[in-house]
């Protein structure tokens, strides 16, 4: 039995001996149908998008720039902000989250054969949170999109942020978890 989910250390502790990485992770390309997002053309609908979320169009632009936010506006991603998931060995995969409101799925990810990595075998920044020296808070979230939130607006106050990309974690994202916790000082699961 596991313990209580707001016992961070016991969780992992717990879970960690069961734990192993996958060994496979390469770099993957985008394909040409997925675009930077700045905002011009019609990567300003995305950023439309992005301000009616609570940003200042300044703030979604800057957003765009730290997260490598991306967007597709043909093929199965269409309509969709692309959010890249970089590992240390590279970007491994990708997630998109529909701006229309008319999707059966708000979040559409690459799939396993298409990845060089399944994306619940990662952790949203995992790369950029082992590298930050100065943060000592690391909050996990369910979703990008809260992730994205919580890191932008804490990241001055030296709180980072994750997610699973779901409510449940995989025994790969627990190992991760595992690193993430012997770096930061202070973690929160905030699903």
């Amino acid at each position: 039995k596991l313990p209580p989910l707001d016992d961070f250390d016991k969780v992992i502790e717990s879970l960690k001996h069961t734990v192993t990485i996958e060994e496979k992770i390469e770099h993957i390309v985008f394909p040409p149908n997925i675009k930077t997002l700045v905002d011009k053309g019609m990567g300003r609908i995305y950023i439309d998008y992005l301000v009616s979320r609570d940003y200042t169009r300044e703030e979604a632009k800057h957003l765009c720039e730290i997260y490598w936010l991306m967007y597709a506006t043909t093929g199965p991603f269409a309509s969709r902000i692309i959010i890249p998931i970089e590992m240390p060995q590279g970007i491994v995969t990708w997630t998109g989250r529909d701006i229309t409101g008319t999707s059966d799925a708000r979040y559409k990810t690459l799939s396993k054969e298409e990845s060089s990595c399944s994306i619940k075998h990662t952790l949203f920044g995992f790369k950029s949170l082992m590298e930050d020296k100065d943060a000592e808070t690391v909050i996990v979230c369910e979703g990008p999109f809260d992730a994205i939130r919580t890191d932008f607006f804490g990241y001055p106050f030296g709180i980072r942020a994750t997610c699973l990309f779901g409510l449940q974690a995989t025994d790969s994202q627990v190992n991760l978890l595992s690193h993430l916790a012997s770096r930061y000082k202070n973690r929160y699961i905030a699903l």
